[in-house]
């Protein structure tokens, strides 16, 4: 889609007792500020029942997004602000792809322990079968939504090499517009903006994931106690696999 960045559906997957995430059901995107034209009739013929915004009350302000008919539920992570404050220092400097690494890497371990209430929320709201389809965004679809996203999916059952591949999608639906992007700040800057710094900002990488997911591992000793801390439970994920999974063949 050309007015909407890295929006997919995120189910399809076999899960690891051989059942299949129901496809149609759950979907991922950037943020909708921009969307018009075809890109809109295409998402309003998906019939979403919810979105969720996964940004912060800034972000919201300053692109409101584009109105589609769906319930709009806030569940902020607010970390744009940090991460770019942490970020701004190194994006004039070269050969800094470590520690931009190790910034984008320290965020997601952070959000493993603060964004716990927001997932609670989002839970409850999945395990209302009036709530779907859903569609979950930030602002480019990719670090916020990517590790919501992974949750979900490891919750239903998803094995972790598949969560982390369908994370990794994301480079390849935002690839174009960050060519476009790197080429315009080449001729702005005259040449002398590192502008591999900006591609390493606006994709991701294995690392990233994986950094969260050692945080659930060492803090919380696993992915099943920390769905007990947000609030899903046996019963809860049991019931959220009666929903989302379809039977096995």
């Amino acid at each position: 889609m050309k007015t909407i960045n890295n929006f997919r559906d995120f189910g399809g997957y076999r899960t690891q007792d051989g059942r299949r995430l129901r496809q149609g059901q759950l979907y991922r995107s950037g943020d909708l500020d921009r969307l018009r034209g075809a890109d809109l009739k295409t998402i309003q013929a998906l019939r979403l029942k919810t979105i969720v915004d996964l940004r912060s009350p800034r972000e919201r302000k300053n692109k409101p997004g584009t109105a589609i008919g769906a319930q709009p539920i806030s569940l902020p992570f607010d970390f744009d602000q940090v991460t770019r404050e942490r970020l701004q220092p190194l994006m004039t400097q070269k050969n800094v792809e470590p520690e931009i690494d190790a910034i984008i890497s320290q965020t997601y371990a952070e959000m493993v322990d603060r964004v716990q209430p927001q997932l609670r929320e989002l839970f409850r709201l999945l395990l209302c079968g009036e709530s779907y389809p859903v569609l979950i965004h930030c602002r480019a679809g990719k670090d916020r939504t990517g590790f919501t996203c992974a949750v979900i999916q490891l919750a239903l059952g998803v094995e972790r090499s598949v969560a982390i591949a369908d994370y990794l999608k994301s480079n390849e639906f935002v690839l174009p517009s960050i060519q476009r992007m790197l080429k315009y700040a080449r001729i702005l800057s005259l040449g002398r903006l590192p502008v591999e710094n900006l591609a390493l900002v606006y994709t991701v990488k294995e690392q990233y994931l994986c950094t969260a997911l050692k945080q659930i591992e060492q803090r919380y000793g696993g992915l099943t106690p920390y769905l007990e801390q947000c609030g899903i439970g046996p019963h809860e994920r049991a019931a959220l696999q009666a929903l989302l999974l379809e039977p096995k063949p």
